[in-house]
């Protein structure tokens, strides 16, 4: 498995990222994120400097990236299969991205 997605199942962001994986066809492990557990925290935090949910490690190109918006990106830029989250078109790709932000952000 070259895609290791950490998190919470009760996270929006998590959940976005799931489901872009699993509309794309790329296969992932989930691994939840414990962050009352001090060593489950502690492994998570040597993982993702940043200590945020969701985190994916992507073993094929070897990072480990945090931010949902970020790993869509990711996935859009080494997984074919899953190119089409994002449209090709630029200003269509923009007004996606611009969605994106405010869902993220503001609901």
């Amino acid at each position: 498995m070259t895609l290791e997605l950490y998190g919470h199942p009760l996270s929006s962001f998590v959940q976005k990222v799931k489901m872009a994986l699993h509309e794309s066809g790329s296969p992932f492990e989930f691994i939840m994120v414990e962050f009352d557990d001090p060593v489950g925290r502690e492994a998570f935090l040597a993982l993702s400097s940043m200590g945020k949910i969701p985190a994916l490690t992507d073993t094929a190109a070897g990072r480990t990236l945090s931010e949902a918006t970020i790993i869509l990106e990711h996935l859009a830029i080494t997984r074919p299969e899953a190119a089409w989250l994002l449209p090709r078109d630029p200003d269509a790709a923009l007004e996606v991205r611009a969605r994106d932000r405010f869902f993220d952000l503001y609901l």
